[in-house]
Protein backbone atom coordinates (compact mmCIF):
# COMPACT_ATOMS: atom_id res chain seq x y z
CA UNK A 1 0.00 0.00 0.00
CA UNK A 2 1.24 3.34 -0.79
CA UNK A 3 0.77 6.78 0.55
CA UNK A 4 1.44 10.44 -0.63
CA UNK A 5 0.94 12.83 1.95
CA UNK A 6 0.31 15.96 -0.93
CA UNK A 7 -2.73 14.34 -2.26
CA UNK A 8 -4.78 10.92 -2.58
CA UNK A 9 -3.00 7.93 -3.56
CA UNK A 10 -3.62 4.60 -2.47
CA UNK A 11 -2.55 1.00 -4.19
CA UNK A 12 -4.97 -1.83 -3.47
CA UNK A 13 -5.00 -4.67 -5.65
CA UNK A 14 -3.57 -3.35 -8.82
CA UNK A 15 -6.08 -0.30 -8.68
CA UNK A 16 -4.40 3.43 -7.93
CA UNK A 17 -7.02 6.22 -6.59
CA UNK A 18 -5.78 9.76 -7.54
CA UNK A 19 -6.90 12.84 -8.83
CA UNK A 20 -7.44 14.48 -11.72
CA UNK A 21 -5.08 17.33 -11.58
CA UNK A 22 -2.22 14.48 -10.93
CA UNK A 23 -2.75 12.88 -14.93
CA UNK A 24 0.03 13.74 -16.90
CA UNK A 25 -0.78 14.58 -21.13
CA UNK A 26 -2.03 11.25 -22.38
CA UNK A 27 -2.89 9.48 -19.10
CA UNK A 28 -6.61 8.37 -17.89
CA UNK A 29 -8.52 7.37 -15.19
CA UNK A 30 -12.24 6.53 -14.56
CA UNK A 31 -14.12 9.08 -12.06
CA UNK A 32 -14.99 7.86 -8.97
CA UNK A 33 -15.47 10.76 -7.24
CA UNK A 34 -16.18 14.20 -7.56
CA UNK A 35 -16.29 16.32 -4.05
CA UNK A 36 -17.70 19.57 -5.30
CA UNK A 37 -21.52 19.03 -5.57
CA UNK A 38 -21.66 22.21 -8.05
CA UNK A 39 -19.01 21.04 -10.19
CA UNK A 40 -20.48 17.63 -10.12
CA UNK A 41 -23.64 19.20 -11.81
CA UNK A 42 -21.83 21.07 -14.12
CA UNK A 43 -19.91 17.73 -15.25
CA UNK A 44 -22.86 15.17 -15.42
CA UNK A 45 -24.96 17.71 -17.51
CA UNK A 46 -22.03 17.65 -19.84
CA UNK A 47 -21.73 14.15 -20.24
CA UNK A 48 -19.18 13.10 -17.43
CA UNK A 49 -20.25 10.05 -15.52
CA UNK A 50 -19.09 8.81 -12.52
CA UNK A 51 -17.13 5.61 -13.39
CA UNK A 52 -16.05 6.86 -16.70
CA UNK A 53 -13.14 7.29 -18.91
CA UNK A 54 -11.85 10.39 -18.67
CA UNK A 55 -8.32 11.68 -20.75
CA UNK A 56 -5.54 14.47 -19.99
CA UNK A 57 -5.57 15.72 -23.88
CA UNK A 58 -3.59 18.64 -23.15
CA UNK A 59 -2.16 20.47 -20.16
CA UNK A 60 -1.30 24.36 -20.83
CA UNK A 61 2.30 25.33 -19.80
CA UNK A 62 1.75 27.04 -16.51
CA UNK A 63 -0.37 24.27 -15.58
CA UNK A 64 -4.14 25.91 -15.93
CA UNK A 65 -6.01 24.89 -17.13
CA UNK A 66 -6.09 21.84 -18.23
CA UNK A 67 -8.13 19.86 -21.32
CA UNK A 68 -9.88 16.86 -20.27
CA UNK A 69 -12.02 14.62 -23.07
CA UNK A 70 -14.56 11.82 -21.68
CA UNK A 71 -16.30 10.21 -25.06
CA UNK A 72 -16.35 12.49 -27.47
CA UNK A 73 -16.69 15.40 -24.72
CA UNK A 74 -13.81 17.93 -24.66
CA UNK A 75 -13.55 20.65 -21.84
CA UNK A 76 -10.76 23.15 -20.37
CA UNK A 77 -10.94 22.86 -16.68
CA UNK A 78 -9.50 24.57 -13.91
CA UNK A 79 -6.54 23.04 -12.46
CA UNK A 80 -8.48 23.78 -8.79
CA UNK A 81 -11.33 21.72 -9.97
CA UNK A 82 -9.65 18.97 -11.28
CA UNK A 83 -8.45 18.59 -7.89
CA UNK A 84 -11.67 17.83 -6.83
CA UNK A 85 -11.93 14.99 -8.78
CA UNK A 86 -10.86 10.98 -7.74
CA UNK A 87 -10.01 9.07 -9.85
CA UNK A 88 -9.08 5.52 -10.11
CA UNK A 89 -6.10 4.45 -12.77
Amino acid sequence: MQEKTSAILVQNGGTIKMTLDQLKENESGNIKQINDEDLAIQLLSMGFTLGGEVKIERIAPLKDPILITSGTNYISIRNSDAKKIELIV
